[in-house]
């Protein structure tokens, strides 16, 4: 999949996860290429809209150990990211999704969890000790916030789970469960959003990031 400099024509919301799944695959295997990400390809940024480039809107969540552009092999302009610990949906990531759907015109809107996730991690135990922070640790940072868009997910999930002799299979489950919950809230709380993907203008996909292998799943 190659660009042109005079407003290419962007591929098909199937070619391009097909796309990304092949730059992740060349990741996970150690032979990444590193596209687009030559002096030329800075210096065309410089002069080109990147709603003619970018391919997709990723949502992922703010981890170091999750770069989008690196898990995917993509360059400048390839992609339009909007990063938040726990992959949380809040208002402004909402806005910034719609920007890069409506006015970047991504034909793909991927939503990526990730294994070992901290911010899923920390709601978990939090909820399972039944240890809530103090009124003080609350105030003192904005850190609750995230804990207020992923416990409604995590909750439920909690009082049907049985067996937690595998915390970390738990969380991960929770990871992926929380992906589905905020394409659902895509859906439901942005009509653009949900009317560009009746129309077949724009792929939404649930992904979940393995560490352990450095490979991306779809999810069903």
């Amino acid at each position: 999949m190659t660009h042109q400099h005079s407003k290419p024509q962007k591929p098909q919301p199937h070619e391009v996860l097909n796309f990304l799944l092949e730059g992740n695959h060349r990741f996970y295997n150690g032979k990444s290429i590193h596209p687009h990400s030559n002096p030329e390809r800075r210096a065309l940024s410089a002069t080109s809209s990147q709603g003619d480039y970018a391919l997709a809107t990723v949502l992922s969540c703010a981890d170091s150990r999750v770069p989008p552009e690196i898990i995917f092999d993509c360059g400048i302009m390839d992609l339009f990211i909007v990063r938040l610990a726990g992959n949380v949906l809040c208002n402004t990531a909402m806005a910034s999704i719609e920007y890069g759907v409506l006015h970047v015109h991504t034909p793909l809107l991927l939503v990526m969890a990730h294994s070992q996730c901290g911010a899923i991690t920390a709601v978990v135990n939090e909820l399972h000790k039944n240890e809530p922070k103090t009124n003080q640790e609350q105030e003192d940072t904005h850190i609750h916030e995230l804990f207020k868009h992923i416990t409604p997910v995590v909750q439920p999930l909690l009082q049907k789970q049985k067996d937690f002799s595998d915390m970390q299979q738990f969380i991960n489950s929770c990871a992926r469960e929380n992906t589905k919950s905020i394409i659902q809230k895509i859906r439901q709380n942005s009509k653009p959003i949900a009317e560009a993907e009746a129309m077949g203008q724009v792929k939404i996909v649930p992904a979940y990031y393995e560490l352990e292998t450095g490979k991306v799943f779809c999810i069903e």
